[in-house]
C-alpha cells in the first residue's frame, strides 16, 4: 500500500443522543431514549472518519505480524504503521469484513494491500501449489552463494 496516497476515510452514519444539534433528530427514538433527559436529543448524524473495512483489515492483520515476525525490522515497520490506525476498531469476523471491502476508484490503491491480509488473516500459505492467491517473489542470482 502507497502511504502517499492517503489512508482510507468515509462518512459514517452515527445515531446518539447528544446536547448540541448535530443532525437529524429522530422523533421516536428520542422519547423512548431520553425521557428523562430532556437536555438531550437523539438525532441521525454523519462523522468523517477512517474506521471502515479496509482499514480495520489492514489493523488486524499488522497486530497478527507483530506477533508472528521474528524480524526486527518488520517488528519496527509495524510499529510505526499501527498508530496511524488508531481511530479503528477491532475486527470479529474475517470475512464478514472482506465482503465489507468497498474498492472503488477512490480505494483502488489499497486492491493490494487488502489482499495481503486477506492472505495473512487466513493463516494461507503462499506456496505455488495451494490455493488461487497470486505470490510475488524476488529472484536473486545463486552463483554468489556457491562460489
Amino acid at each position: 500500500m502507497d502511504l502517499m496516497f492517503g489512508w482510507g476515510t468515509h462518512w459514517a452514519e452515527r445515531c446518539a443522543g447528544s446536547g448540541t444539534s448535530a443532525g437529524r433528530i429522530l422523533f421516536s427514538d428520542d422519547i423512548r431514549l431520553n425521557s428523562s433527559h430532556r437536555e438531550r436529543t437523539y438525532q441521525s448524524y454523519q462523522v468523517f472518519g477512517t474506521d471502515r473495512a479496509e482499514n480495520r483489515l489492514i489493523r488486524a492483520a499488522l497486530r497478527y505480524l507483530r506477533t508472528l515476525s521474528c524480524d526486527y525490522g518488520n517488528r519496527r515497520e509495524v510499529r510505526r504503521l499501527l498508530p496511524y490506525f488508531d481511530g479503528c476498531t477491532d475486527i470479529g469476523d474475517v470475512d464478514a469484513e472482506l465482503r465489507g471491502c468497498v474498492l472503488d476508484r477512490n480505494m483502488k490503491h489499497y486492491f493490494r494491500a487488502v489482499r495481503w491480509c486477506d492472505v495473512f488473516l487466513h493463516g494461507r500459505t503462499l506456496s505455488m501449489f495451494s490455493g488461487s492467491e497470486v505470490a510475488h517473489s524476488f529472484l536473486f542470482p545463486m552463483e554468489p552463494n556457491f562460489a
